[in-house]
């Protein structure tokens, strides 16, 4: 691995792909499921002491059911308007991002700004089916798609790096 040529790619990052990374980061952090299953929960006592009221038990079913797939329609609508308010409210995804990865670090860079993270930096590396996460905390990372990399072997080049630079902290595909 020594002397390796550095890796460039150069993207966009779409309201899509934000939208993916917010799904898989609330899934990956457990908050979107507990509150779904609470909710749900909740509803369920409420219907079940309900059915003592009603002389149809369709009503609270009814009720349950309506309020049931909401929520669910709620764990999809949050990434979303999560992602739309980031693309819409941050110059950094207005425009191109460059990212490098070396021998020495990762440097990204966009029109306004300059970053530069050692190896070291990172906690963990994951490989998603579309991205590639770089984590420097469980909450702020880079994310690379897969899409900006010229060929399946530049792609190889930084899964390599990656599992020599990361030591055994990055969960890539095969």
């Amino acid at each position: 691995m020594e002397n390796q040529a550095p890796i460039e790619v150069t993207f966009r990052l779409t309201r899509r792909d934000m939208y993916a990374v917010y799904v898989h980061t609330l899934l990956r952090m457990w908050l979107l499921i507990p509150i779904v299953i609470c909710m749900i929960a909740i509803l369920a006592l409420s219907a079940l002491s309900d059915f003592t009221a009603h002389t149809s038990y369709l009503v609270p079913v009814l009720r349950f059911l309506t309020v049931a797939l909401a929520l669910v329609g709620l764990g999809f609508a949050l990434p979303y308007f999560l992602a739309r308010n980031t693309m819409r409210t941050s110059p950094l995804f207005k425009s191109e991002l460059r990212c490098v990865f070396s021998e020495s670090g990762v440097e990204m860079a966009t029109p306004s700004s300059n970053s530069r993270v050692d190896w070291s930096g990172f906690h963990r590396a994951v490989e998603l089916k579309e991205f590639v996460l770089l984590y420097m905390s469980s909450r702020v990372f880079y994310i690379v798609p897969k899409r900006s990399f010229s060929s399946p072997d530049q792609l190889e080049a930084l899964k390599t790096l990656l599992r020599v630079k990361m030591e055994g902290k990055a969960r890539l595909r095969s």
